[in-house]
């Protein structure tokens, strides 16, 4: 059960991780033109939404962050 699990599942991550459309900061041009992409960065910009690269955590301060979250005690719970 575990192969056909495993068949099945590797070539959707394979596919997933070469064809996701991306993020406005590192996008994907097989999906999205640079019109698009602009309009992308426009309507975060408007809701005033973070459009650069993501501020690289140290693992610690990531696991501190998500141990201080009260939603992760809620969802457990």
């Amino acid at each position: 059960m575990f192969i056909i699990s495993s068949l099945m599942i590797i070539p959707v991550a394979i596919a997933g991780v070469f064809l996701w459309p991306g993020t406005p900061a590192r996008p994907n041009k097989l999906f999205l033109s640079d019109a698009e992409l602009e309009l992308a960065v426009n309507r975060l910009q408007s809701v005033k939404a973070d459009t650069d690269e993501t501020i690289e955590q140290t693992r610690t301060q990531l696991v501190k962050r998500i141990f201080k979250d009260w939603k992760i005690y809620v969802l457990t719970f």
